[in-house]
């Protein structure tokens, strides 16, 4: 894997901390927020290449779902106690980086060293990618920040070159 170092920022919410940790076990830790004991912990290969923000977003059922952005996947965990919800098949490849965003019950996420992007329906269980996938494709820039406006999502690419999709 790269050694890029810890590139994701942790989210706070309500009761916890949740820290992405790429380098040393491939993992995301929720941490108490007031005590920092560790609730608790999820292991998996497709973290390593991870470098993004998770989110806590509701659903349409108005349930939490944290989501983030793996290669070549968006996941939805319980915030709770990290159980994994939902996953989705994505074009957003390896060193997934993308800053997430949400409206209207769909996560969008643009990023990764091929420049993937892809939108997403909250909600569901298990393999959600026939089901919730809204779109999946090449043409997104690596580490970008998107803006989602009035139906269109906005981003620069390493290049200098802005885009505007319809969302």
């Amino acid at each position: 894997p790269a050694s890029y170092g810890y590139a994701s920022s942790p989210l706070v919410t309500d009761n916890l901390v949740i820290v992405p940790v790429r380098r040393k076990d491939a993992s995301i830790v929720a941490l108490d927020k007031k005590t920092g004991k560790e609730l608790w912990k999820v292991e998996a290969a497709s973290l390593s290449r991870c470098y993004c923000t998770p989110l806590v977003v509701k659903n349409a059922k108005g349930a939490d779902e944290l989501v983030i952005s793996v290669p070549y996947e968006v996941w939805s965990l319980n915030p709770d106690n990290g159980k994994l919800k939902w996953y989705a098949e994505t074009k957003v490849d390896t060193n997934s980086c993308p800053s997430l965003i949400t409206q209207d019950g769909i996560v969008y996420a643009v990023g990764g060293r091929g420049g993937g992007r892809a939108a997403i329906r909250l909600g569901g269980k298990g393999d959600v990618t026939k089901s919730n996938v809204l779109w999946s494709t090449n043409g997104g820039s690596y580490v970008p920040s998107p803006v989602l406006h009035k139906g269109h999502l906005f981003w620069v690419n390493d290049r200098g070159v802005a885009f505007c999709v319809d969302a």
